[in-house]
């Protein structure tokens, strides 16, 4: 990096010493032309960190303008790092939280498109770090962040938390925040994520324990279960009371879920101890419910893929069970870790095609579609049997085995024909209403999706034979009054269905949102 280092005093010195250097000429020559060259990133940081004040925030202005051409958020990241690099003086402090705003918004946003921008996620959070800004200041708007984030995945909340954790060590005034929103907060996100932070930056305070084991015990969710377990797991387990009191909990605790995810954590957080492996083989073997005891073999494969027994013990489980729940468990495990054995693929082809218990095919069909998209000649085939098969929830569950993947990799497999041929012709509501959720998700700014949706809300044939039963017209209108407010034909059919639609749900959430967006407008 002396290169970098001696580069951007070259350049700083002939700007404000040799005056050789206009400021037009450093933002033309220097940070438009090279802002995309990732090469030239560490000199344009240096150079704002040498740089005067003001012409700093002038550059780092200059790429904050570029955020909209950039897809991944690069020029942003840049900005923000180009901050951290300043003094960071009172004058800065707008602009501290104008990056630190935006840093937010795109991360939820990237959150919000896929599960598999994790990586990007952390990427905007983590310069949030080096910005100087006041604590009261920043803990609100990680706050309102996560209040933002609260319907999607709880892993997410990590990084928020870990960033908490490094910026302000062992400080009450954040150790008060945590608890007030892990005792406190209506959101079961919010509270998840509080408990991660007090696990990782406090669990030497006497009530953090005490609230993980109330919120293992209480809790029904598989998500928050997961969180306390984990937690206890990482942070506690080296005291022996600690790691005595999980495994009894693995043993004995009347509830299934928390069994599986105390055993998961358990194997997770200890799978060099022999102790700990042997537990989970006699976990294996005594565990009263099925359920259970697949979950106990996928652990087995997820956390001891290359030991000398386990694929043996799968093999062995899955030729003998008679358990649906077993089965359907190790066909996920054999697709998840030992995805290029070519029995692999025979296994869950044959399954898909000779099972008569439609849970068994639709799970066989749903790990070929989440873990061949490589394959595009397997792809092509479970298409085609998905296409077959009479079950709605075989057909239903195979649409979301594709959720993993980006728009690109989807459209090289021509996933987007299929689902307009969902849409438009599969008698199941259930089916076509996850057809509707995956194209909008991923092709919500093309115009054929756009014209899709307008169709879907004006003839989708479906009807209300249950309360739960799920709307495709409702899914569809709610898509266009999300990513179309403005378009003249998304009020129209907002009005139209809140007093034409048959069906009463609909015609009521309808009523609801002409009535929201009535109040926003009196309010601007």
């Amino acid at each position: 990096t002396f290169l970098e280092y001696f580069c951007a005093m070259e350049i700083v010195n002939r700007f404000e010493k040799q005056r050789s250097l206009t400021f037009e000429h450093l933002r033309d020559n220097f940070f438009e032309r090279h802002w995309l060259d990732e090469n030239w990133h560490e000199v344009l940081r240096l150079i704002c960190g040498m740089i005067g004040e003001s012409i700093a925030t002038q550059l780092i202005n200059i790429l904050l303008n570029k955020e909209d051409s950039s897809e991944d958020f690069s020029s942003l990241i840049l900005a923000a790092n180009c901050l951290t690099e300043t003094r960071q003086s009172s004058h800065e402090i707008p602009l501290a939280i104008q990056v630190t705003e935006k840093l937010l918004h795109a991360a939820q946003e990237m959150a919000s498109e896929s599960i598999n921008k994790i990586f990007s996620y952390k990427e905007l959070i983590t310069p949030i770090e080096g910005i100087k800004l006041d604590k009261t200041k920043l803990l609100a708007l990680l706050d309102n962040h996560l209040h933002r984030r609260k319907k999607s995945s709880g892993f997410l909340s990590e990084p928020v938390m870990q960033l908490i954790i490094r910026k302000f060590p062992q400080d009450p005034e954040v150790l008060s925040w945590l608890k007030a929103h892990a005792k406190f907060s209506e959101e079961r996100f919010i509270r998840s994520a509080a408990l991660q932070g007090l696990s990782m930056g406090y669990a030497d305070d006497p009530e953090t324990l005490c609230l993980l084991k109330d919120w293992l015990n209480l809790q029904d969710n598989k998500w928050e279960k997961r969180v306390a377990a984990e937690s206890i797991a990482r942070y506690f387990s080296s005291k022996p009371t600690v790691f005595n009191w999980l495994k009894c909990c693995a043993e004995t605790n009347e509830n299934e879920d928390t069994r599986a995810r105390v055993l998961e954590a358990l194997v997770g957080n200890n799978r060099s101890d022999p102790d700990i492996i042997s537990f989970l083989y006699s976990r294996i073997q005594k565990e009263s419910s099925d359920r259970v005891r697949g979950e106990a073999l996928g652990i087995l494969a997820r956390y001891l893929r290359d030991a000398r027994d386990t694929l043996p013990t799968l093999m062995s489980w899955l030729n003998s069970t008679e358990s649906s729940f077993i089965e359907r468990a190790i066909l996920r495990a054999l697709a998840q870790a030992y995805r290029e054995y070519p029995i692999t693929l025979e296994l869950l082809q044959a399954k898909a095609l000779e099972s008569n218990d439609h849970y068994v095919r639709g799970t066989a069909l749903r790990a070929l579609a989440e873990n061949f998209g490589d394959h595009p000649e397997v792809i092509d085939w479970v298409i085609a049997h998905t296409r077959k098969d009479t079950s709605e929830w075989v057909r239903s569950t195979v649409i979301y085995g594709f959720t993993r993947y980006n728009q690109h990799e989807l459209d090289s497999l021509n996933i987007f024909n299929w689902l307009i041929e969902i849409i438009k012709l599969d008698d199941s509501s259930l089916v076509r209403y996850g057809a509707i959720e995956l194209i909008s998700e991923l092709w919500i700014h093309s115009l054929e999706t756009f014209n899709l949706l307008i169709d879907c809300v004006k003839k989708d044939p479906f009807i209300r034979k249950q309360e739960s039963n799920r709307n495709p017209r409702l899914k569809a209108l709610e898509i266009l009054l999300k990513h179309y407010c403005t378009y003249s034909i998304t009020l129209e059919l907002l009005i139209d269905r809140a007093t034409n639609d048959p069906d009463e749900q609909l015609r009521e959430w309808a009523r609801r949102k002409l009535k929201q967006l009535k109040n926003d407008k009196e309010e601007t």
